[in-house]
């Protein structure tokens, strides 16, 4: 019995399962739209600052920080192990957007203007925009 035709059908079918659990961990990079902040300061409205601020305090809550500030652009950094994921949040006086920079072992592929990265880093930023919108709003309440 020729055990060729057996071999190339072992091979085959491990190699089309290697590149499908490959192609499952990676997936189209989604930034989150520009985020509109809400007045701070007692209803006087936010400034860069304010927002830069909700910003830092924002990213603290699942591990970003801070790593380079230049006015209007803030870039943080997470890391997880052996993964990290660095951004630059741009912002101003009323609205803020987290813009994806790079990343280390997070399946990140480049072609032309598109992206690919693991499913994660989505999630990651997404997370990340929630949680800056959610300190600009708690910033909001206690200022008032």
């Amino acid at each position: 019995m020729n055990k060729s035709p057996l071999r190339t059908l072992v091979l085959t079918t491990a190699l089309a399962l290697a590149t499908t659990v490959a192609a499952a961990r990676s997936a189209d990079l989604q930034e989150p739209q520009r985020t509109e902040v809400v007045a701070t300061d007692g209803g006087k409205g936010s400034t860069p600052t304010t927002v830069r601020r909700a910003i830092i305090i924002g990213g603290q809550h699942h591990g970003w920080k801070p790593v380079a500030d230049k006015p209007g652009v803030l870039t943080l950094t997470a890391a997880t192990g052996q993964h990290q994921v660095t951004v630059d949040v741009l912002y101003d006086a009323h609205s803020f957007q987290v813009k994806y920079k790079e990343s280390a072992n997070m399946n990140e592929e480049r072609a032309g203007d598109k992206v690919t990265v693991h499913p994660k880093v989505n999630k990651w930023l997404a997370d990340l925009s929630e949680d800056i919108r959610g300190a600009a709003v708690e910033g909001a309440i206690r200022a008032n």
